[in-house]
């Protein structure tokens, strides 16, 4: 890609800077994507975990909070 602007557009510093900013742009996206998959999995785990964990948490506590608040009993009246 290079040698082609140096070929036909231009000899220019700017251009040539834009160009290898550009080509370097790419390749780090794409070894990005690359090297990506293995942390989207990862990612898709954790948040796969973390919704079992508050579904379960729903279903066992009936409310999305787990703290329970239990009634305290007076202790003047020991009603039985």
């Amino acid at each position: 890609m290079e040698l082609f602007v140096e070929k036909h557009l231009s000899r220019s510093g700017v251009v040539r800077f834009f160009l290898g900013w550009g080509l370097r742009c790419a390749g780090a996206v794409a070894a990005i994507a690359r090297e990506g998959k293995p942390l989207l999995m990862a990612a898709a785990d954790f948040v796969l975990v973390d919704v079992a964990l508050f579904l379960s948490a729903f279903i066992y506590y009936g409310t999305w909070s787990t703290s329970r608040s239990t009634p305290t009993r007076r202790s003047g009246s020991s009603r039985r």
